[in-house]
């Protein structure tokens, strides 16, 4: 549990969970996915620990949008989708 989220710390690990298993499925490891943090949330982001329970759940919401996209995209390259 991260010592800044005492307030959801259920919500905040569902979240860090979820975030990293996208990041696994991007390939992305430990310095991506501090970079992507940081550039999302624009300032230096060391440690996801670092990330309040809104900003996790953001990080979330944003990965799962380009998933989605890159499913979408796969779709279309296969012929799948209009």
């Amino acid at each position: 549990m991260s010592p800044t989220n005492n307030d959801r710390p259920d919500k905040w690990e569902r979240d860090k969970r979820a975030v990293f298993a996208i990041c696994r499925s991007f390939d992305l490891g430990r310095p991506e996915r501090l970079e992507l943090a940081t550039v999302l949330f624009d300032r230096n982001v060391s440690s996801y620990a670092d990330l309040t329970a809104a900003e996790m759940a953001r990080l979330r919401d944003a990965l799962e949008g380009a998933a989605l996209v890159c499913t979408i995209q796969l779709e279309r390259r296969r012929g799948q989708r209009r």
